[in-house]
């Protein structure tokens, strides 16, 4: 089989296809070669040709072949028997004349190797692990040796979770398993004493085959003084890389699986604050990582704990550790990168749902003074990270959005459990920030909390006539000059429109509310979205009785800036121009709304019958026209909008015929009433038009009859 190798040719066609200057075809006809090569030759015999070449993409071509012989099953025993006698050559005769090799070929040796353990442990081969454990005399068979345990331990350590082997796989994974305990794991963590402060590059490779390792072995073989010791240096080293991957190892103690007790004992014998302090450098996120879930692992156990009551002195270290693990997450929360700040959010909310278990007579002090630092911790991160300006849909920006909703649930938690402190606070937050000179972000941020302030003390709202939530708005109304900034108007607005019962109670700010919605930093604003986003809480408002009754004195600024909508924008710079089609319908909702309330109070509107009469027949005019439009130029979307805006008009006059106050306007009820009925015709065309678009499938007559006998009706 060796003499049908031609090795030279295999080299050939690798160059052709690792050189980028090759055609695609030159590169696909290489490539069928040597799929020619691995059909018609056994891979064992690849293998020992190709490891014989001077050439590195041969030696991994060799290599991978082998690989795919043993783990498609192609490869029996004997041919096995070969590939480990060719490799462990390879690597005990080749291997110590470089100082170094490329980091994949390393790997698929170790890859090659593990796949033939996996197989032939014990039974083919039981001295697998002390034969592989004399081939240390460099420091790349370092590196392959440990990437050959890693690569086990992924196929052959979690065997259980393996839902694609057989049950003969999953036994034979499991004695491999077995085996490993008692012969592979001093070898292994011999390698990793030696190995793991010897380069950078060993150092990484050993970290993360141990924390692969440190889920199922015994952990009092990671928790030796000695181990611990080396991976506390790591996490202080200037490589910041080794030691992000040690404090890697450290997490997966600390979350292994185990009684809660030893739990306790084991974080304590780390003694992490004191041994990991505080950094802002690249190792920051892998801290924030241990420390948030060193937290969560501490308040299970100690809730474990604090049930039994022969476990109170558990529980009493365990809650002394909690302090100090929740004092650093409150740190990270601070921190202004995404990753580190997300990890102190989880950590503190997990804490802060707990809270009330941890209510003892002795701890109550203590825990209510962390819980009041938290409120106060939260609240100042509110404020987003200099140069954020919302309207970016950048990763950081939308991930600050996420771990601001996470924060008011914990406010929300902690407001359930001390609402008098937390609205103190929230009040306080708001008196710093509304001022005259505060940045843009912290004026935001004041908005924000109040407006959210209303899903955690919901009972509230509804009475603003004083209370927390009047003296919350009477601060942001005083301050709305300075809400300038795209992000500050629309949560100004948002804030109106949610505690819109306020203005019932001051009618008289109702004029300063008004100029406030028809304003370039309102409806008339440059951005889309904010004008949008603002007249549309113009029309929330107006569904409010009292606010809707108020508006009636100020019909007369109402409709100045509404005509040029009802008018079809004349003017072309007015409010039309700049509203969508849905809104426009909301706003023409919104002004019959007022104009019902201003026909039933013509007495106080300032207004007469006539007046509002003729508005609103201008409005149903206005949509009528537009509904009058060719066939061929009205998208059917725009017809739907314009009908629904039909509809939307007429909905309010409802309340006139169900008023039964119809003495003083029955001249206006005849005239609105002629102008919805003459925008009949125009209705029952569009109707017409439509059936008869749907090629015969519905009766034109039929539609028409069916539309005339509802007009009979109704």
């Amino acid at each position: 089989a060796t003499e049908e190798i031609d090795v030279p040719s295999i080299e050939a066609a690798l160059r052709v296809y690792y050189d980028g200057s090759s055609s695609q075809e030159m590169r696909r006809d290489a490539m069928e070669y040597l799929r020619q090569c691995q059909t018609r030759v056994p891979g064992q015999y690849i293998l020992e040709s190709c490891l014989h070449s001077e050439m590195p993409e041969a030696w991994l071509f060799g290599i991978d072949t082998a690989v795919q012989s043993v783990e498609g099953g192609v490869a029996d025993s004997a041919a096995r028997l070969k590939m480990r006698h060719v490799l462990l050559a390879y690597i005990s005769n080749r291997i110590p004349s470089f100082a170094t090799i490329p980091s994949y070929l390393s790997s698929k040796i170790a890859t090659a190797l593990a796949a033939i353990v996996k197989l032939d442990f014990p039974d083919y081969w039981p001295t697998a692990f002390c034969d592989l454990s004399s081939i240390l005399s460099s420091e790349v068979e370092k590196e392959i040796l440990l990437r050959f345990f890693a690569y086990l331990n992924d196929t052959i350590a979690h065997s259980e979770l393996s839902n694609g082997w057989t049950p003969e796989e999953r036994e034979r994974g499991q004695s491999v398993k077995d085996a490993m305990k008692e012969e592979a794991i001093p070898t292994f963590l011999s390698l990793i004493s030696t190995t793991i402060t010897a380069s950078p590059r060993l150092t990484e490779t050993a970290l993360f085959a141990l924390k692969g390792f440190i889920e199922w072995i015994d952990i009092s073989l990671v928790m030796e003084p000695n181990m611990l010791s080396l991976l506390f240096s790591i996490c202080h080293a200037r490589d910041a890389d080794a030691a992000i991957a040690s404090t890697g190892c450290l997490q997966e103690v600390i979350t292994k699986k185990m009684h809660h007790n030893k739990k306790i004992a084991i974080l304590s014998t780390l003694s992490l604050p004191s041994k990991l302090p505080f950094s802002e450098d690249a190792r920051t996120q892998s801290l924030a990582s241990i420390f948030c879930y060193g937290l969560i692992e501490l308040v299970q156990s100690f809730e474990k704990a604090l049930s039994c009551e022969a476990e109170k002195e558990y529980a009493d270290s365990c809650f002394s550790m909690m302090e100090a693990y929740a004092a650093r997450c409150m740190q990270y929360i601070g921190d202004d990168r995404m990753d580190v700040m997300a990890f102190g959010v989880e950590a503190i909310a997990y804490f802060v749902s707990k809270t009330k278990m941890m209510m003892g007579d002795e701890r109550q002090d203590i825990v209510w003074t962390r819980v009041q630092a938290i409120t106060t911790t939260c609240l100042a991160r509110m404020v987003a990270p200099e140069g954020f300006t919302f309207d970016d849909e950048e990763e950081d920006e939308e991930r600050f959005s996420s771990i601001r909703k996470e924060l008011m649930a914990v406010l929300g938690n902690i407001g359930r459990l001390i609402p008098d402190y937390t609205k103190e606070q929230m009040l306080s937050l708001m008196k710093e920030f509304l001022q005259e000179g505060s940045s843009m972000l912290q004026l935001e941020a004041a908005l924000y909390v109040c407006y959210h302030a209303g899903e955690i003390f919901r009972s509230e709202v509804e009475d603003l006539s004083g209370g927390f939530f009047h003296d919350c708005m009477v601060l942001i109304f005083k301050q709305a000059a300075t809400y300038t900034a795209s992000p500050t108007i629309s949560m100004y607005f948002e804030c109106v429109a949610r505690y819109g019962t306020f203005f019932a109670y001051d009618l008289s700010s109702l004029p300063v509310l008004l100029g406030q919605f028809f304003s370039p930093y309102g409806m008339y604003h440059s951005e889309k979205k904010v004008r949008e986003r603002v007249t549309y809480l113009f029309t929330r408002i107006t569904k409010v009785k009292p606010i809707c009754e108020g508006l009636t004195h100020y019909l007369r600024d109402i409709t100045s800036h509404l005509m040029p909508v009802i008018d079809g924008d004349k003017k072309g710079d007015r409010l039309a121009s700049k509203l969508s089609d849905q809104t426009k319908q909301s706003l023409f909702d919104a002004f019959s709304t007022i104009a019902v309330a201003s026909l039933l109070r013509t007495h106080e509107s300032g207004l007469s019958v006539d007046n509002v009469t003729g508005l609103v027949v201008s409005i149903i005019r206005t949509i009528a026209s537009a509904l009058e439009a060719p066939a061929d130029t009205c998208e059917p979307w725009m017809l739907s909008g314009l009908l629904s805006s039909l509809c939307g008009v007429s909905r309010p006059f409802d309340r006139l015929v169900s008023s039964g106050n119809w003495r003083d306007i029955e001249d206006a009820r005849s005239t609105i009433a002629s102008s919805f009925y003459s925008t009949y015709p125009v209705v029952l065309s569009i109707l017409s038009t439509y059936a008869s678009s749907l090629n015969g499938d519905v009766d034109r007559e039929a539609v028409q009859s069916k539309v005339i006998m509802g007009q009979d009706c109704g």
